[in-house]
């Protein structure tokens, strides 16, 4: 059965149901895909059906129990971030698929918004006041590009992942500046501990 259901899915949704290891079971007369726990009972994710017709970017914020507040915001944006992961053998941040993904990167400041700190902000207003900040910071990057006349630099380097090229995520964003800088980890409302809901 588990074979006929992955053939109705796009790759990345196969992807990430491996990546997940999830496993089809029927539920109260629905069909879902489940992560199976050995000390404690199956957890449900998604049914196949919300499997099939969510995109790739919703599913992921829901397994990390992100609110629907944070799915549109963050996918009425998305054109100012990039999904990244971590290597961890060499603590390299790099470009991957959104299935895969851990965090967002801002392309033009390099502020990196991990998917579990963002799950942590349970008050609204915490997270309108972290969304604003985002966009402050966006808007003072690219006026500091438009008074220098100098596009947003990001440097390729030739890291192949699944037989793509990634980016390694340096941007050179200061005129005084001739050599790009890495992405930093920048203090943010997203490290603040907030209200429970």
């Amino acid at each position: 059965m588990k074979n006929d259901l992955l053939e109705e899915l796009h790759k990345e949704k196969v992807n990430l149901i491996t990546k997940y290891r999830l496993e089809p079971r029927l539920l109260e007369g629905k069909l879902y895909w489940v992560r199976d726990f050995r000390n404690r009972p199956p957890h449900p994710y998604v049914t196949h059906r919300g499997m099939k017709e969510c995109p790739t970017l919703d599913l992921v914020f829901s397994f990390y129990g992100l609110c629907v507040a944070k799915m549109t915001y963050f996918r009425s944006n998305i054109e100012d971030y990039l999904p990244c992961k971590l290597k961890y053998t060499s603590g390299e941040v790099e470009e991957c698929a959104i299935w895969d993904m851990e965090f967002l990167v801002q392309r033009a400041t390099g502020i990196r918004i991990d998917l579990r700190n963002l799950a942590g902000i349970s008050d609204i207003n915490t997270f309108r006041e972290m969304c604003h900040w985002l966009e402050r910071k966006l808007h003072e990057r690219r006026e500091m590009q438009d008074r220098y006349s100098r596009p947003l630099h990001v440097n390729r380097l030739p890291h192949s992942v699944a037989g793509t090229h990634h980016l390694a995520l340096k941007t050179a964003i200061s005129p005084t500046q001739r050599r790009s800088t890495p992405v930093v980890r920048i203090a943010s409302p997203l490290h603040t501990s907030v209200p429970s809901s």
